[in-house]
């Protein structure tokens, strides 16, 4: 409950669903002078129109959100969050920036990325405690000639196999790497 006065004390608020609700000396007829104690802060901002974009910059699952940012000297990162817990992790390596990234299926927690020159990395993630650990458990590099290209995707197999089915370690091992027209 804001007062509307500038003496109040300012509460940070962090939930998945707020609401916030105007009192009626906030209506455009009232004569009352505005508070600016309500402030939002962005998670991440883009600066780029999502038409000139070929591959996915959020991915997620049950448990994590990945997204693709820009660090300091234009080094691309991804950001991995927990869904559950306030837990954050921080990807980092590539060459060029992120062009797509995908985890396996909604229950895995297999993250795949491929940046512009290509170089596939596949990441196991876990949340142990209070840390998102991160392994990597392919890592595929390629030359360091290779030219810069945003088309390039990685798509996982959707297919997910029954209970009843054997060797459930198979499920979702698949994937495709494309290179521009290979």
């Amino acid at each position: 409950c804001l007062t509307g006065d500038d003496g109040s004390t300012c509460i940070p608020i962090t939930s998945n669903n707020v609401e916030i609700v105007a009192s009626q000396d906030s209506g455009i007829n009232s004569k009352a002078r505005g508070s600016n104690k309500v402030k939002i802060q962005p998670v991440a901002k883009y600066d780029w129109e999502h038409k000139y974009y070929y591959g996915r910059l959020i991915a997620v699952s049950n448990s994590f959100l990945a997204y693709a940012i820009r660090g300091a000297n234009n080094h691309a990162m991804i950001r991995v969050l927990s869904l559950d817990f306030s837990e954050r992790s921080l990807l980092k390596g590539f060459t060029g920036a992120v062009t797509d990234l995908a985890f396996a299926h909604l229950d895995s927690s297999l993250l795949g990325c491929v940046d512009e020159a290509g170089n596939l990395v596949v990441w196991q993630l876990t949340l142990t405690g209070s840390k998102i650990l991160d392994q990597i458990v392919v890592h595929i590099q390629r030359p360091e000639d290779t030219p810069l290209n945003s088309h390039r995707r990685l798509i996982w197999c959707p297919f997910i196999m029954d209970e009843s089915d054997e060797n459930q370690d198979d499920i979702s091992q698949t994937l495709a790497l494309l290179h521009e027209d290979r």
